[in-house]
Parts: C-alpha cells; structure tokens; sequence
C-alpha cells in the first residue's frame, strides 16, 4: 500500500456549509464519498494553529480522526481510532482529488519548507506544527526524480534526527544529511530567530519554483 506525499501542496477547503463546532472550531468544511463511504474534512484555518482534520463519523460516534498540521496535503497523526498512516493518508488524498475536481479548494505557495541539492540527493525540511508551542522537523530524502528515499523525524527541532519513518538509509547519515540541509537554510536565514536552539523555518519566504510532481508515492 502506498502512502502520498503532496510536498509543497497547501489545503484550504471552500467553505461549503455552515461551520460546525462539534469536534473544533471549524471554517470549513468538506463531505466526500471513497469506497462506499462518507469522509469529512474539516479546516481550521486561524493564525494559531491552522490544520485540515479527516474524520469519518458513524451516526454521533467518531470511529477515528487524523489531522494534517501544516496543511501540506499530508496526514501527519492520528489522534483517535484505529487507522493507520498509509490507510489515513490514501483517504485523504482522495479527498483532496475531488474537492479539485469540483473546484472546491486553494492553493498557496507559502510553506514552512526548505529544498536544498547536495550529490545525487534533493534534501527537504518540513517544520510542522505539533500543538500551540511545540514544533518538529520532517526530513525527506529524494532522487533527482523525486523517488523519496527515506524519511526522519527531528522530534524537537534540536537539529537532530530522532527516529525513521521509512526508507533505507540509516540514522547515522540521515543526520550527516540532514545537518548539510539545515547549514544550508541558516545561511540564507530561513530559521525564526525567537526560537533559541531550535530549528523553526520561517513562513516569511515563498517556496522557490521547482519542477516537480505533486503527487510522490511513498511506499515503507
């Protein structure tokens, strides 16, 4: 099974219906139909903590929900029920094709993202954001093409590679890596500086035009 990754693919649904504040204080708000099946994905788009949540609801019972912190298309945590990443994140992508499809989302070019080249690597930093003051670090490694190698996560945002989440290359030069990538991004003053020791990339700066697809299939 495949998991997809949408990098640089900001979410913001239309809002379809009235808001509703059974789960979070939502502004938008989109049904959709996979497999037999109704979704929802909700938005909450304010300054704070602007975040997409996949919901699938039987009657008034949740039977599970998973939210997309940075809205890059990608299905970070489940929080509740019994899916997993891979089955969360196919949902969610189809439920992003058909909003496309019936015109019902936006797209912005502003992301906390950082692409670097080095050898025959595409090095990628996602800063996302975990609760209201806490932040980690997504590291993904990619081919020229845009294969995804691997994938690490900075759990503190510290500059150091905590655990894998998929790929083949190992922690020792994933961090190797990863430290070229964020070299790199403090020199062209892509970090926030009120975060003492801790590697938070800025929104201030669009993502550079890169040619790329949109869709990248991720397999473990």
């Amino acid at each position: 099974m495949k998991i997809y990754s949408a990098i640089s693919l900001l979410l913001i649904l239309i809002l379809t219906s009235c808001a509703t504040s059974r789960d979070h204080p939502v502004k938008t708000y989109y049904p959709f139909e996979y497999e037999g099946v109704i979704y929802e994905i909700l938005g909450h788009h304010g300054d704070d903590a602007p975040a997409n949540f996949l919901i699938y609801r039987v009657d008034d019972r949740t039977i599970f929900r998973a939210v997309d912190r940075n809205l890059d298309s990608t299905i970070d945590f489940v929080l509740t029920g019994d899916i997993d990443l891979i089955k969360a994140n196919e949902i969610y992508r189809e439920g992003i094709r058909q909003a496309q499809a019936a015109d019902k989302f936006q797209e912005s070019d502003r992301v906390r993202e950082f692409m670097t080249l080095y050898e025959e690597y595409r090095l990628v930093i996602q800063t996302i954001l975990v609760d209201r003051n806490r932040y980690l670090n997504r590291f993904t490694v990619f081919d020229m093409q845009w294969r995804p190698l691997a994938q690490f996560i900075d759990e503190n945002g510290d500059g150091e590679l905590n655990r894998m989440e998929m790929g083949e290359i190992d922690l020792e030069e994933a961090n190797q890596l990863y430290q070229i990538a964020v070299e790199r991004a403090a020199d062209e003053n892509r970090f926030e500086s009120d975060h003492q020791d801790r590697f938070i990339l800025t929104l201030d700066q669009p993502i550079e035009e890169i040619n790329r697809n949109r869709d990248i299939s991720m397999s473990r």
